[in-house]
């Protein structure tokens, strides 16, 4: 592996198998004109984004399935995938990994999209639509769920993507109306 550091010595980010290149043997570096970092390796190469964080999220970190939507709700970041909803706890994380991806409790297995919606996020799943705070889902209409979209003339209103039709979701007072 390797290391990156700013003019004081100071470590600004780890190079290796667990943050993004193949492998941890580095026979050769050469910067790029887009301030990218080839890494000649024992085995292929990789380039680094060294100019800005280079991560990537995997099993090792939590992140299961394939991602099809990501979204940063007060501060959270949070990922649907095809094995449910995850939010990344960047508290576990360290110059080597910017933290960890735990799973959201009480949704689905499968998520497609996410939708913020004031002081919750929504979660579209194949077995209905969720509110989410923090680390817990909870059901708020049993419904394929495929997409979310926020009314433009009424913020009240979310529209439902559903595999045949669209359906209608209003929140008033309190509550999640099946309109």
């Amino acid at each position: 592996g390797g290391v990156i550091i700013d003019a004081k010595g100071k470590v600004q980010q780890w190079l290796n198998k667990s943050t993004g290149p193949q492998d941890e043997t580095i026979w050769y570096l050469y910067p790029d004109r887009q301030h990218g970092l080839w890494i000649g390796m024992h085995f292929g190469i990789s380039r680094a984004e060294v100019s800005g964080p280079f991560t990537h999220f995997d099993e090792k970190s939590g992140m299961e399935g394939s991602v099809l939507e990501i979204v940063r709700h007060k501060n959270i970041l949070y990922a649907a995938s095809s094995m449910g909803i995850f939010y990344l706890d960047e508290r576990a994380g360290d110059l080597s990994r910017p933290g960890h991806f735990k799973r959201v409790a009480n949704v689905s297995p499968q998520a497609w999209d996410l939708l913020p919606f004031d002081d919750v996020l929504l979660g579209g799943g194949f077995d209905g639509v969720y509110e989410i705070v923090g680390g817990k889902g909870r059901l708020i209409n049993a419904t394929y769920a495929m997409s979310l979209i926020r009314s433009a003339k009424d913020p009240n209103r979310v529209f439902v993507g559903l595999q045949q039709g669209i359906k209608s979701l209003y929140f008033t007072n309190g509550t999640w109306v099946d309109e």
